[in-house]
Parts: structure tokens; sequence; C-alpha cells
């Protein structure tokens, strides 16, 4: 295995050379995402999903958040292929608040009746960064109802109202 957070953009073409591929997508929570100051993936991969020079130009918070959107909804799209057998999605987020029941369900994936003790101590090792929630200081008016949608599908918090 390795970590490489561009795989998803060749995730087609591993899995037709390693069709027994177990995949992993870890995702953020998209509005936080959206606020960082790390938009390397936006500006290296944007165009793919179709977000221009001018979106980020305009609002890069909002190109980015979208970027975030269709880049983890096609992986979504395509896991339909490989079968929860051999995809996994991982709230990254929900891993650092809940590490005990996310470690063991992500164990569970990689080797079933993986030992309890070791889950134990696995689970010990995720921390919440403290950058989560900081898109909560930002003016997020521009979301629409199929963001929240996505949001709320993927396990993220979402404001419930929009305008």
């Amino acid at each position: 295995g390795w970590k490489e957070p561009n795989s998803y953009l060749i995730l087609k073409s591993l899995y037709h050379v390693y069709p027994s591929l177990r995949y992993i997508h870890c995702v953020r929570h998209g509005l936080d995402m959206a606020y960082s100051q790390n938009q390397q993936q936006l500006m290296n991969w944007g165009g793919w999903f179709g977000i221009t020079a001018a979106e980020v130009l305009k609002d890069k918070a909002q190109a980015s958040f979208r970027f975030w959107k269709e880049a983890n909804r096609s992986v979504i799209k395509y896991s339909d292929h490989l079968g929860s057998d051999n995809f996994y999605l991982l709230n990254f987020d929900r891993m650092c608040r809940h590490p005990g029941e996310e470690v063991s369900s992500l164990m569970n994936f990689l080797q079933p009746g993986y030992p309890g003790c070791k889950i134990e101590q696995l689970a010990g090792l995720p921390k919440l960064p403290s950058s989560s929630g900081r898109y909560k200081r930002e003016n997020i008016n521009w979301l629409t109802r199929d963001d929240r949608d996505f949001l709320i599908r993927l396990g993220f918090d979402c404001p419930l109202s929009l305008v």
C-alpha cells in the first residue's frame, strides 16, 4: 500500500491493472478543505473537473469546494465498480472524533478478525487537527442544497439553513 492523495485520479487504471485492488479513500470536510491554504490539488487538477481559472480568481473557496465535491463524487461513483469488499470510504473527521469505532471498521475492511487489543492501540493515534471547523468562521451563504446534501451524505456536519 501507499499514501498518495492523487491516487483517485488514476483509480480506474489501477483497478484495470490490479483487479483485486483494495482502495481506501480518505475524505476531510469539504468546507474545511475549501478554506485551506493548501490549494495545490485545485490548481493541478481543477480543470479535470471543469473548474476554470476564472472561477478560482472570482472565489477560490467556492472553486475549491466545487473541486472537492466533483472529485469525491467521481470516486464514489466509480466505487460501484470496485464493490464494498474493495472500496472503503474513510471520513477523516469521524476517524478523529470516534477513533475506536472507525479504526475497528477500517481494520475489519482490511483484515476481518483483527485483534481488538491492537485496535485499541491504533485508536489512540488519530488526532483532530486545529484546522477542523475553520469554515465556521467564514461566510458560506454560497452553499447550495446539493452541496449541503453531499456533505451530509459523506457524514459531515453542515449548517441546516441555506440562504
